[in-house]
């Protein structure tokens, strides 16, 4: 993830400053998509930018190649909008959610699988355009992996 000090970080789209308590939208440096890889960006920016919906495509392509080839993490859940990765062996045992609409990626700890399916708890969303997205994933997962129970047959059923 870029590294990130909101005194000296500039948006990669505006090249403005960061308010001292904002949280910038951040990309890794395995990220294909120009001179945007390790950057960091307002979300208000990403959310207006025209390129918007094929950047955020090629982080989600991106966070799924990564883990696919990842020993400690284990996919869960995968369509064309929402990409559940978890990892039991953490200190904090978490599901990545990420979402390809958005290219969010919501750090879930599996103990608060459950209410933060019903948006009780658990990451928030840093921009209003995720909402709605985030609402959709919501809904589709709560149906398919309801329980930190369910996220945790997913990983028993992929391992070898």
């Amino acid at each position: 993830m870029a590294l990130f000090d909101p005194e000296f970080s500039r948006c990669a789209l505006c090249a403005g400053q960061f308010a001292a308590d904002e949280r910038p939208f951040a990309t890794s440096d395995g990220l294909d998509f120009g001179r945007y890889g390790d950057t960091v960006f307002h979300w208000e920016c990403v959310a207006q930018w025209s390129e918007r919906e094929a950047f955020a495509r090629a982080i989600f392509e991106s966070e799924r190649e990564s883990v696919s080839g990842n020993e400690f993490w284990t996919i869960v859940f995968d369509d064309d909008a929402v990409l559940v990765s978890v990892n039991p062996e953490l200190g904090e045992p978490r599901a990545d959610v990420c979402l390809a609409e958005t290219g969010s990626i919501f750090e879930v700890p599996i103990e608060a699988w459950k209410r933060w399916l019903r948006g009780e708890g658990g990451p928030e969303v840093q921009h209003a355009s995720e909402i709605e997205p985030l609402n959709r994933a919501r809904a589709r997962l709560a149906a398919m992996l309801p329980t930190s129970e369910a996220l945790l047959a997913g990983v028993r059923r992929a391992s070898p």
